[in-house]
């Protein structure tokens, strides 16, 4: 393709890179949104979808930090999709809750736990760019799904102990 082609449709770079993220938002939407949560096991398996859909746009989390940073709109539209992503992994993790899959937990116990996950999620690609560039995407992926069942674990019930150990003994 040519780049007079591309200019036509995304006449700055700021653009193409809007639009680069958009696409990972729609593909990431239906794991986020229409997911039945209702075990750890469902709950991970969500977020194996989304690694990989943040792996195919791999690219975005390389430089998350400088694009956030130097795009004023990027940063607005991910402030906004940041907040209600955090709202969906709340009702998500409440709903383990209730199903008796993690222990009950205070609101700083939540915060920190909402935390680890969204740091895990933000800069798992760049973290595996460093230490682990010898695997393979899938090797990468399955890696750092183990890390958020890590983090799973600790909060976990005798239940949810089962559905982590059954969820790594499945792949």
């Amino acid at each position: 393709m040519r780049v007079s082609n591309i200019t036509y449709y995304f006449p700055t770079k700021d653009d193409l890179v809007l639009a680069i993220a958009e696409q990972l938002r729609n593909v990431n939407n239906p794991a986020f949104t229409s997911a039945d949560i209702s075990n750890v096991v469902d709950f991970l398996k969500m977020y194996r979808t989304i690694f990989y859909n943040q792996y195919a746009y791999r690219c975005l989390h390389l430089s998350f930090v400088h694009l956030i940073t130097q795009n004023a709109v990027m940063a607005k539209d991910y402030k906004r999709v940041e907040s209600k992503r955090r709202e969906q992994i709340i009702g998500h993790l409440l709903m383990l809750i209730k199903n008796g899959e993690l222990q009950k937990m205070n609101d700083e116990q939540l915060k920190l736990l909402i935390g680890n996950i969204t740091l895990l999620s933000r800069f798992w690609i760049s973290e595996g760019r460093i230490s682990y560039s010898n695997f393979s995407a899938d090797q990468q992926v399955e890696h750092y799904i183990k890390v958020l069942g890590n983090f799973l674990f600790g909060y976990a019930t005798a239940k949810g102990k089962r559905s982590i150990n059954f969820f790594y003994r499945e792949k």
